[in-house]
């Protein structure tokens, strides 16, 4: 993978999506207890 961003996400948003997503996760996890 080259270290570009022209597949039309950038790399900071792609990091935030991806903490978004490990937080949304954890945050439902913790609602079933």
């Amino acid at each position: 993978m080259k270290p570009h961003t022209n597949d039309g996400i950038p790399t900071p948003l792609a990091i935030a999506l991806i903490a978004a997503g490990i937080i949304l996760t954890v945050f439902i996890q913790s609602l079933k207890f």
